[in-house]
């Protein structure tokens, strides 16, 4: 307990929030054994003096594999833009809300949607330039189809198969 209380009493307190930087201190935070990184950023949306820029922290989380789903206290100078960005190249998703006492709602059906949501990864072991029919079944539910051709790189001549490792777009389907 003295230890926190210690930490606590070190901390400097300012005015506004650098969100970027927060952003992307959460987005390397994962266990790297994770199997699904998702972060859920409730924030005014106005970032106060991040070091990093937008740019980098959008690259950054992409890169560590992280989905962001934003909520948005709008009201001042709230735009939303950089939620909506993050949430866009993360595959999550972004609302805004005007009130504080939309939150529980919000994060009620935000909680169902992620509970209800399923990942699906596999490598293929056809050859490059390959059409693919893939059908994803589960239980009670309709199947989901995706067609894709498999890529390919040549090397001296000869085509290489490389199998994609995400053989079909990021799905999100709430059941």
């Amino acid at each position: 307990l003295s230890y926190i209380n210690s930490a606590l009493g070190s901390l400097k307190l300012t005015h506004g929030t650098v969100l970027l930087d927060a952003m992307k201190q959460a987005a390397t935070s994962f266990n790297h054994d994770a199997s699904r990184r998702i972060v859920v950023l409730l924030t005014d949306g106005i970032d106060m003096g991040s070091k990093m820029s937008e740019n980098a922290v959008v690259d950054s989380v992409v890169q560590q594999g992280v989905e962001v789903h934003s909520v948005g206290i709008a009201g001042g100078d709230y735009t939303g833009f950089t939620l909506q960005r993050l949430s866009l190249a993360t595959g999550g998703s972004y609302r805004a809300v005007k009130d504080a006492n939309q939150l529980t709602t919000l994060y009620r059906q935000l909680g169902r949607a992620l509970l209800r949501a399923y990942w699906f990864e596999f490598h293929s072991n056809q050859a490059g330039n390959t059409g693919v029919n893939l059908a994803i079944t589960v239980p009670g539910q309709s199947a989901i189809l995706h067609q894709y051709t498999t890529p390919t790189v040549t090397n001296a001549g000869h085509e290489i198969p490389i199998p994609p490792l995400r053989a079909a777009p990021q799905y999100h389907r709430s059941l």
